[in-house]
């Protein structure tokens, strides 16, 4: 039986993934700390990391971002959109992406990156918007991309389209932190 298997798995193409990992990330993704009689990701940390839900594999990432690990949290956001299932998990990998890039703002190119995951994931709003509140009710959220996005037209004196950014933000109704946005909106306003 042994040789025969072994025939047969040569013609059994190697499974390719989004992002690879060297060893030694993935020693450090599995000794991320979990929390005592958290069965859930005692659990999963059985698996490997490319059969776990985008969820799990955002808070791994977000483990590496508050590290500084910021390329290690790089490939687990790439790996994390890549296995998304739908928009309440794709706007979450966004808000991931959005904070890991943000944290390197010094970078041009990364700085350049977070604005284009804020617009990404301000244009998807209305899908999670619908998505979560048939899941969850008519809660307010704060949704970081439209504050982060604001405030970076503003910090860089394009105080049009963080008008723009901020009388979006007002116009959802179930966007936490109205206020913000309106004092956002009028301070930038005065600046026109």
């Amino acid at each position: 039986m042994g040789i025969l298997s072994n025939l047969f798995k040569k013609d059994i193409p190697q499974q390719s993934h989004a992002v690879e990992f060297t060893k030694e990330e993935l020693s450090l993704i599995k000794n991320v700390p979990v929390m005592p009689g958290d069965q859930f990701n005692q659990h999963a940390r059985k698996q490997s990391i490319y059969e776990q839900s985008s969820m799990y594999i955002q808070g791994i990432a977000a483990h590496f971002v508050s590290a500084k690990n910021y390329l290690l949290a790089e490939k687990l956001a790439t790996l994390a959109e890549s296995v998304a299932q739908n928009a309440i998990e794709r706007h979450y990998c966004y808000n991931l992406w959005i904070d890991l890039l943000y944290k390197q703002r010094d970078n041009q190119e990364k700085l350049n990156l977070c604005i284009e995951y804020c617009k990404k994931d301000i244009a998807s709003y209305p899908d999670f918007d619908r998505a979560n509140r048939a899941k969850h009710g008519n809660t307010a959220l704060h949704i970081p991309s439209f504050e982060r996005l604001a405030i970076i037209y503003e910090k860089s004196g394009d105080y049009e389209n963080a008008a723009h950014i901020n009388a979006l933000a007002l116009s959802y109704p179930f966007i936490a932190k109205h206020e913000n946005y309106q004092k956002r909106l009028d301070k930038v306003k005065a600046k026109i």
